[in-house]
């Protein structure tokens, strides 16, 4: 009567031990399926290129949880010839960043790795184009930065500066120690009027080094003003090596360049590109406009200014999409790389863990899509 008086709780105890124990097993089985990546958490970090062509694609491994950089060539085949590279472990939200330099070099930005006690949270490292760590760069192949510096961006000039901007739009470099320094706080460079009211607001995007001892901040801002009210325009500044102001140009966002077709921006996707010839060319990419307040996110537009022609826009190119992109992609994951030639899009797929790369030509046209397992 007993056993019979405590059965029940004795299958109850039984049914929980097994719920409990096949939880534990599901979630073993899904975190797999944890894994897939969302737009606030793109696997997919940076790419760059070097002046061959070759392809350079720094990711997350999502099955160990770390850093890797993959080489591609022209054509789209995985080098052989490159060492892969995949540095200790990574911890969000850590940025990664990879610049193909002017002097060869491939100066990458990564969380520091276990055993180097250099003080800080990130470091820069240099490698060559076979992924070869340049022992050489810095202290013991590494220029730590300060403890919990928050980077934007950097990029590298062609005197061999390192250039950067942190998230309280600050410009720094390193100094001949290898010391991280201030150049210049960005935030009191801006005229007092611009377009007719006042800067409430500046988000740093991307930071260029040009040539001439000149570099280009890319950036959203907003302006307050009696008359227009709160508008948001798209920004490029030129400053010199102090970080001085040069020249600015400011685009509403969305913006309308001159002389285009009936189409506009809703706003410039992350990634960067920089059209190196003499320094003189840029290009964004972004999405157009479907109508008036409604983004057209199932396509792509890339947009080429001239910097030395007042940032005047001459070239606006539609862009069509795979058709591996599902509806509900988020376009703001794209990375793209531009010369004078071709495009390249990257668009990370978290349900396949591939990454499809899309080649056009000059005009927008198609001309290839590769399909690369870069997170793995």
């Amino acid at each position: 009567m007993k056993i019979e008086k405590y059965m029940k709780y004795i299958i109850f105890l039984l049914i929980c031990f097994v719920l409990i124990a096949g939880s534990k097993n599901a979630r073993a089985v899904d975190e797999s399926k944890m894994l897939i990546p969302t737009s606030d958490q793109n696997p997919l970090r940076d790419v760059a290129w070097d002046e061959k062509g070759n392809i350079y694609v720094i990711a997350m491994r999502w099955d160990v949880d770390r850093p890797q950089i993959k080489s591609y060539s022209p054509d789209g085949k995985l080098r052989t010839d490159f060492n892969l590279v995949i540095y200790g472990f990574c911890c969000e939200p850590f940025p990664l960043k990879i610049v193909y330099g002017y002097d060869g070099f491939l100066y990458v930005l990564l969380p520091s790795k276990e055993g180097l006690l250099h003080g800080g949270d990130i470091q820069l490292i240099r490698i060559n184009t076979n992924g070869i760590h340049d022992q050489s760069f810095g202290v013991d192949g590494v220029l730590p930065f300060p403890s919990s510096f928050k980077l934007r961006d950097f990029d590298v000039s062609s005197d061999g500066k390192i250039w950067i901007l942190n998230d309280k739009l600050e410009l720094f470099t390193f100094d001949e120690s290898g010391q991280c320094v201030l150049v210049r706080k960005l935030k009191d460079v801006f005229p007092e009027e611009i377009k007719g009211g006042r800067l409430q607001h500046y988000f740093g995007r991307n930071l260029f080094a040009m040539n001439d001892e000149r570099l280009l901040l890319i950036g959203l801002m907003d302006i307050s003003s009696m008359k227009y009210g709160d508008r948001q325009y798209y920004s490029a500044l030129e400053l010199d090596y102090e970080g001085r102001l040069q020249d600015h140009k400011e685009w509403e966002v969305p913006w309308f360049p001159e002389g285009s077709k009936p189409t506009s921006f809703h706003s410039p996707l992350q990634g960067k590109s920089l059209i190196r010839d003499n320094g003189q060319f840029g290009s964004v990419l972004g999405f157009p406009q479907a109508s008036q307040d409604e983004p057209n996110k199932r396509a792509l537009v890339i947009a080429d200014w001239s910097i030395d022609d007042g940032f005047h826009f001459y070239n606006i190119i539609p862009l069509s999409l795979p058709k591996e992109i599902y509806l509900d992609y988020d376009l703001n994951d794209a990375f793209f790389l531009r010369n004078s030639d071709k495009t390249i899009a990257f668009f990370p797929m978290g349900r396949t863990e591939k990454l499809v790369v899309q080649v056009y030509d000059k005009d927008g046209k198609t001309t290839d899509t590769w399909f690369w397992d870069v997170f793995m």
